[in-house]
């Protein structure tokens, strides 16, 4: 399934509640590329639907991932095509991302393309399915988007690029982001994503060392350990050379896994 995660976080989309829009009439007739153009949406539905068609089981931890995060990426994530070959990807409050697709395959019925930096797509009807690429997870073919309406998708782009999660913001440093967080009373220890990271892992991760000692400060947790492995900040700040976030967190009594009791 690790292969299938950056696929996935690339690809899920905000909004498949509304992203079963009937063609317009002129779209009906209109050739298989033309009909490719505007905002796509991870259909979550569709894609759960497919996950238990599968003919064979998937993998418990494969599956359990995949759900994961189709729940966590249909929150911010679109595609929109444009002719001559362009498709923008907005991914929740990162500036959008200009690509290009390239059309592999084309007749009456379905079209295949490429797109840059995602992988293979075969769109049939309002439904555009990923193709897994040779040796991944065939679980990955249960990747499955529907248009969603433009007017819908900008209000959607909007929100997300105006809104700031404090996990985000203390990866990428934003100090004014995480103080108006704190000052809100925002959950500082909350965990999130696959590996159950706070935001004081995020900080560190990236190397974040005025956002870490905003944190820390602030009287986030020390020791809460990362759901996927139980390293603590002092672990990873270690691990990972970030000498002055660990000497912060040594300062402030801050421990390692291997001190801390084991939780029953």
């Amino acid at each position: 399934m690790k292969k299938c995660v950056p696929f996935v976080l690339a690809l899920f989309v905000l909004g498949c509640e509304k992203g079963n829009q009937p063609a317009s009439p002129e779209s009906t007739s209109a050739s298989p590329e033309h009909q490719l153009i505007g905002y796509w949406t991870l259909d979550a539905q569709k894609s759960l639907k497919a996950l238990e068609s599968l003919p064979e089981s998937p993998d418990s931890e494969e599956e359990e991932e995949f759900r994961e995060h189709i729940g966590q990426a249909a929150k911010g994530l679109f595609l929109n095509f444009s002719k001559g070959g362009k498709v923008v990807s907005y991914e929740f409050d990162d500036p959008a991302k200009d690509l290009t697709y390239t059309v592999v395959r084309e007749d009456e019925e379905a079209l295949s393309v490429k797109i840059e930096g995602i992988g293979n797509f075969l769109m049939q009807g309002d439904t555009l399915q990923m193709i897994p690429p040779e040796g991944a997870p065939g679980i990955m073919k249960c990747i499955l988007c529907s248009r969603i309406d433009a007017e819908e998708a900008k209000r959607h782009i909007e929100e997300a690029q105006s809104t700031k999660s404090i996990h985000r913001a203390a990866e990428q440093g934003d100090l004014e982001s995480l103080k108006k967080h704190i000052a809100a009373g925002a959950d500082i220890n909350s965990q999130d994503g696959r590996d159950g990271e706070t935001p004081l892992h995020r900080a560190i991760t990236r190397g974040q060392t005025a956002a870490a000692r905003l944190l820390i400060e602030g009287g986030c947790d020390l020791n809460i350990g990362r759901k996927k492995d139980g390293d603590t900040p002092l672990d990873m700040a270690e691990g990972r050379g970030r000498t002055e976030i660990a000497a912060l967190l040594r300062e402030k009594g801050a421990k390692k896994s291997s001190d801390l009791p084991p939780i029953k």
